[in-house]
């Protein structure tokens, strides 16, 4: 059974390691954009910039949750709407492929909850299908 987790319980744990990170401050914006962490750095990024879009509207406890399950199937976010959960993957890469969205299947398996449009959110400059559901979103869509 597919068991979402609440998404507030690991936003900001890639800010903690930013700020306390002991980087030369002269190359404190190329690590945020190529070292090891840059990943989760841009998921940081998109979390909270989604989180701000909620609060500037008034919904302080906004319905996002995360799924990730033992066989390594991931969801990064899951929008909750109405009884039906909008996949996001967030991908700091510009070529996004259907492999990104092959744990969006998971959500087929929840009694009671439709599965609705998903996206994958990067780099890539164009709103594009990426399959009959599911859209590459730009990130200056946020």
């Amino acid at each position: 059974m597919l068991s979402p987790t609440k998404v507030e319980a690991s936003l900001t744990s890639s800010s903690h390691k930013a700020t306390l990170s002991p980087v030369d401050r002269s190359t404190f914006p190329e690590v945020l954009k190529n070292g090891a962490m840059s990943g989760a750095f841009f998921e940081n990024f998109v979390l909270s910039e989604i989180i701000k879009s909620y609060y500037n509207q008034g919904i302080t406890e906004p319905p996002l949750y995360f799924y990730r399950d033992k066989d390594m199937n991931e969801i990064d976010l899951m929008i909750e709407d109405s009884g039906t959960l909008y996949p996001v993957e967030i991908k700091k890469h510009a070529d996004p492929h259907k492999k990104d969205i092959s744990a969006f299947q998971k959500l087929d398996n929840i009694p009671g909850m439709k599965r609705g449009t998903g996206g994958v959110i990067c780099l890539y400059d164009k709103l594009i299908s990426l399959s009959e559901t599911d859209k590459v979103i730009p990130i200056n869509y946020l």
